[in-house]
């Protein structure tokens, strides 16, 4: 359903408004943190997922986060 391409191949249950009401997040944790893994979480509206779901979402922000800061951390060691 994701791929590394990013949400071309999303599942898409159309609400009608063009909204997409259910996402298929386990595939999330198949992402490398990223560019393509901040597009995919872009895309997903916890507000519209079960709670089981909400949780996988946030730990892929999390890893997400973590990339982020270790990068930061390669920066500054560069400042040093």
């Amino acid at each position: 359903m994701f791929d590394q391409a990013g949400m071309a191949a999303y599942a898409d249950d159309d609400d009608g408004a063009g909204a997409r009401s259910h996402h298929d997040v386990a595939v999330l944790s198949q992402f490398l943190p990223g560019p393509e893994l901040a597009a995919a979480l872009a895309e997903v509206d916890p507000a519209e997922l079960p709670t089981h779901d909400v949780v996988l979402v946030a730990r892929a922000w999390e890893r997400l986060k973590a990339h982020a800061e270790a990068q930061q951390v390669r920066v500054f060691a560069e400042l040093a």
